[in-house]
């Protein structure tokens, strides 16, 4: 009796340790054949950040991924106004507002930063051609948690669901293209390397080759037509708030130039911060930076820009002088 009790607990600690080691391996390769870009390697790098460390949180899409450099703008705010921050920018390709309420909830698990910029191109009513992609490029490389299996659950078609809960699935066909890089993705130095400790820092940019026109001649501050935001996006803007409220830290919704981008032209993304200032911004502890409406004021042109929807070196460096003076204006000292 006492021999048959002991081959059973055996047997019961075997297969635990045969679980526990399967486990870790299959987390291992999941992570190995997952697809490498920037928004993966910079979500290691806030992942490693200490706690409740980072003062300045940006989250947006590629208009701030190219458009702030975090290191930068933490220098600009020291220097020129005596302002001592950590700034990070977490902001990832194609980024949408529904994308953003989930990482900011994410995020709030080890940070309470003091400013939380939005960047409102992830506001608009984009074009839906790639939702698959956008969804990936924000969530593949994610831990599992609530928030995730919740996000999965709301956003993404049924048939897609399973690969974005287990990404293998997606990937494993990889295994004949796997590289030294995707390798690497086991090795902390090696992925903080891909990202700079403050946030994906976006490498040199290109001038502008495309037809120059007239276009950022026009005084966008005219625009007085509101768009208004659909009821789920409201909620959104909305939660993101009362989190926001509920551990002391101001928002900023922050516009950098551009022309069209995913069929929203700029004209088009003024009449939706049109309807966030008019329902959200109280100029307290909510509060709108729209750059687009001050083209005119900066003598913007397509020398700042290296396509109709980003900025360039020169443009980001305009941006970020401009966003230090805005937050230096707001910062609670």
């Amino acid at each position: 009796m006492v021999t048959q009790k002991r081959q059973e607990l055996f047997f019961f600690v075997k297969t635990c340790i045969f679980i526990v080691i399967f486990l870790a391996l299959f987390i291992m390769m999941n992570r190995v054949f997952l697809a490498k870009n920037e928004n993966m390697y910079n979500y290691i790098n806030f992942s490693g950040q200490p706690e409740n460390s980072i003062d300045i949180l940006v989250l947006g899409s590629s208009h701030s991924l190219d458009g702030i450099d975090a290191q930068s703008l933490d220098k600009l705010l020291v220097e020129r106004y005596g302002i001592k921050t950590k700034t990070f920018n977490m902001s990832i390709t194609g980024m949408r507002l529904e994308q953003m309420g989930y990482r900011w909830k994410e995020a709030l698990k080890t940070q309470r930063p003091s400013l939380l910029i939005l960047e409102t191109f992830s506001c608009s009513l984009q074009s839906a051609g790639t939702d698959e992609n956008i969804n990936r490029w924000a969530l593949d490389y994610m831990p599992l948690s609530k928030e995730k299996v919740e996000y999965i659950s709301d956003e993404i078609e049924e048939n897609l669901q399973t690969s974005f809960l287990v990404p293998f699935i997606k990937y494993h066909s990889r295994w004949r293209e796997l590289s030294k890089e995707d390798w690497e993705i086991l090795s902390k130095e090696k992925t903080w390397n891909k990202s700079l400790n403050q946030g994906f820092t976006a490498p040199n940019k290109p001038e502008f080759e495309g037809e120059w026109d007239d276009y950022f001649e026009q005084d966008f501050s005219e625009i007085k037509e509101v768009t208004v935001m659909s009821e789920d996006y409201q909620d959104i803007v909305e939660e993101i708030i009362q989190t926001c409220r509920e551990i002391d830290c101001q928002v900023l919704f922050l516009c950098i130039p551009y022309k069209v981008q995913a069929d929203v032209n700029a004209i088009e993304l003024v009449k939706y911060n049109n309807y966030l200032e008019e329902t959200y911004v109280n100029n307290e502890d909510v509060h709108m930076y729209d750059m687009q409406k001050m083209t005119k004021l900066l003598d913007w042109g397509y020398e700042y820009m290296t396509d109709e929807g980003h900025v360039n070196n020169h443009g980001r460096e305009v941006v970020n002088e401009k966003l230090a003076e805005k937050i230096n204006n707001i910062w609670r000292r």
